[in-house]
């Protein structure tokens, strides 16, 4: 079977009189060309559905996706609560344990920087007057008297979910 492309080669070389076609072998052709041509569009118009269907369904995912996290946000927060509450720090079942721990991050402080603490923190703030937070963190571990003013200690409550 010939392609689109073989089928309008052969039809412009008989419009322009390089190959010699009878009326029949031209209605044969031109047949051709448009069967080619319903297919393509065809295949396109599956193609088109089969892509919107799958945005769609794309679209649904997310939704379901944001449903389940924040599902899982709420009971994660439910356990910390209940644990918190009743001052448990592990609670163990058949096969799995729950511990309740605390992470401690420095942060640096939000705060507006003025000439003082540019004469003073040159190294750890840009030319746009805002802090370079991983210089600062790093100047930080160096030296954690001197720029304990402006950092701050952070924690955040975790469960972690282990076999027992």
């Amino acid at each position: 079977m010939s392609t689109l492309n073989d089928l309008l080669t052969t039809l412009r070389e008989a419009e322009d009189g390089l190959l010699d076609m009878d009326m029949s072998e031209l209605q044969a052709t031109l047949g051709s060309v448009r069967h080619k041509v319903d297919d393509i569009h065809e295949v396109m118009s599956r193609l088109e559905s089969e892509s919107e269907r799958m945005f769609k369904l794309s679209k649904s995912f997310a939704i379901r996706k944001k449903s389940l996290d924040n599902q899982l946000k709420r009971l994660k927060e439910y356990i910390m609560y209940s644990m918190e509450l009743d001052g448990a720090l592990e609670l163990y079942g058949d096969t799995h344990k729950l511990k309740l721990y605390t992470r401690s991050s420095m942060k640096v402080k939000n705060q507006e920087i003025d000439s003082s603490l540019f004469m003073d923190y040159p190294e750890v703030i840009t030319r746009t007057y805002a802090f370079d937070k991983n210089v600062l963190k790093d100047k930080h571990k160096q030296d954690p008297e001197k720029y304990a003013f402006l950092m701050e200690k952070t924690e955040s409550k975790h469960i972690k979910v282990s076999v027992r």
